[in-house]
């Protein structure tokens, strides 16, 4: 199977987070399945469980997740991402044995976290590349929408493009687009 996407779009089940709703995570994702076209399988709203994601992750090459994500500054192990159903930690995620190419966290701060000598920043991104991820793209500020940032990125990638080219490609065709 090609790609896992995500979207929870609403968290009202998290209502201790106060999360705002994410509409625009239903078209991000979806383009996934737009330009990859075949192998993708793509959950948003109530069917973007925490459940769903721990018993269908170790049958994808991409996962793709767009989401919150909780920053806990005093506690990295924390530091979570929100499903529909509940809040995801690392020490969820360490028990997984991922064969995945590539897992995108497209939630703010998912790179983010506490920095231990020796081991570097424990972050949800530790927590998935702990896991036997190849790559995991994540990010440590807060994210705007960005559709087609990742729109650009996955299409790169279908086109043959090594991840850190359809990166590069991706960022410089956002420079672009913003100052012609």
């Amino acid at each position: 199977k090609v790609a896992l996407g995500l979207a929870p779009v609403d968290f009202a089940n998290l209502s201790d987070f106060k999360l705002l709703t994410l509409p625009q995570t239903v078209k991000e994702t979806q383009q996934i399945q737009e330009i990859l076209n075949q192998g993708v399988e793509i959950y948003t709203g109530s069917q973007a469980t925490s459940v769903r994601f721990l018993q269908q992750a170790d049958e994808f090459a991409i996962i793709y997740i767009a989401s919150h994500g909780i920053l806990n500054n005093q506690a990295a192990r924390l530091n979570g991402m929100a499903f529909f159903d509940k809040m995801l930690y690392p020490t969820d995620v360490y028990p997984l044995l991922l064969n995945a190419e590539l897992v995108i966290l497209r939630a703010c701060e998912s790179g983010a976290g506490e920095l231990i000598p020796g081991e570097g920043i424990i972050s949800l991104s530790h927590g998935f590349a702990q896991t036997g991820a190849k790559s995991v793209f994540s990010t440590q500020w807060v994210v705007p929408n960005a559709t087609r940032f990742m729109g650009d990125f996955m299409r790169q990638l279908k086109e043959g493009s090594t991840k850190d080219e359809a990166m590069h490609l991706a960022k410089m065709e956002m420079v672009h687009s913003q100052h012609p």
